[in-house]
């Protein structure tokens, strides 16, 4: 067996690491992590990473700069800019076009899939497909996690630090500034939750225009468990926007969480019978 763990340098000299299962083919499903999470923390990664190559699909699974929360050599969800997974995208995508690979499908969860609309829409590389497992909407989560005073306080302060050149320092505003669940440096939350963020535009389901979302021509499929409560709009709600880019396939998976616990191989069956069609 070749050894699976691999790593790429970013043009900004980030050492991110992934780990790639080959078939023989020229298709790769490259998958993006979410907030805090890594290329192997999810369940259902491990079931892909044994069934695609079995329907001649290879699977790459990576790390970004916003793994775990604080890396020595990486950002992590606490200092990630979010702009800048435009740069970990481009170093695996190059990765994979080094191998040979021609059709590249890209794969995100939870905040990936913000990623991975972004990419798609702002990337320096054509992608073939886009998979969005667990859609999620940061800019709403925010609002729906934080009371208006908080997020008045932690804007307040985000501005006071940026104009003192403390971009990096902590926030210490209360509770934790992303969504209640974690914290933030001052240009780590900027660009996440800032007024002119980027985050914003990507999959804003709490606004009901996917502005950047429904300009995509590729294929896409989102995969959402009907006990996800990170659509900051009800489920239903949610897929029905995903639904208006005539582009998308949208599946619900009843009873399943945000992480498709114990839906793991339910959801590799939809992922693989969207694949065999589209590729």
């Amino acid at each position: 067996m070749t050894y699976p763990i691999l790593h790429v340098v970013t043009k900004d000299k980030l050492v991110l690491h992934g780990a790639l299962f080959e078939a023989r083919t020229k298709t790769i499903v490259i998958n993006i992590h979410g907030t805090a999470s890594n290329f192997y923390d999810e369940d259902y990664m491990k079931n892909m990473a044994e069934e695609f190559p079995k329907h001649n699909i290879s699977f790459l699974t990576t790390n970004n700069r916003g793994t775990g929360a604080l890396q020595p050599s990486l950002p992590g969800s606490i200092g990630e800019v979010f702009e800048d997974c435009i740069q970990d995208i481009d170093a695996w995508i190059e990765f994979a076009k080094s191998r040979g690979y021609t059709k590249i499908i890209l794969q995100g969860h939870s905040l990936g899939t913000e990623k991975t609309v972004y990419y798609a829409a702002k990337g320096h590389h054509a992608i073939h497909g886009i998979i969005l497992l667990a859609p999620s909407d940061s800019s709403g989560n925010q609002k729906k996690f934080l009371p208006e005073n908080i997020r008045k306080k932690l804007d307040n302060q985000t501005k006071e630090f940026l104009q003192h050149k403390k971009g990096n320092e902590l926030l210490t505003a209360h509770p934790l500034p992303h969504a209640g669940f974690a914290p933030k440096t001052a240009a780590s939350y900027a660009s996440f939750f800032g007024p002119n963020a980027e985050l914003a535009n990507a999959l804003p389901f709490h606004t009901q225009k996917l502005t950047l979302y429904i300009k995509l021509t590729t294929p896409i499929l989102a995969v959402i468990g009907t006990k996800d409560i990170f659509t900051a709009v009800p489920v239903q709600e949610a897929a029905a926007l995903l639904q208006q880019n005539k582009h998308a396939t949208v599946k619900l998976i009843t009873n399943a969480n945000h992480d498709f616990e114990g839906k793991e191989e339910e959801l590799t069956k939809i992922v693989l019978k969207w694949l065999d069609k589209t590729c």
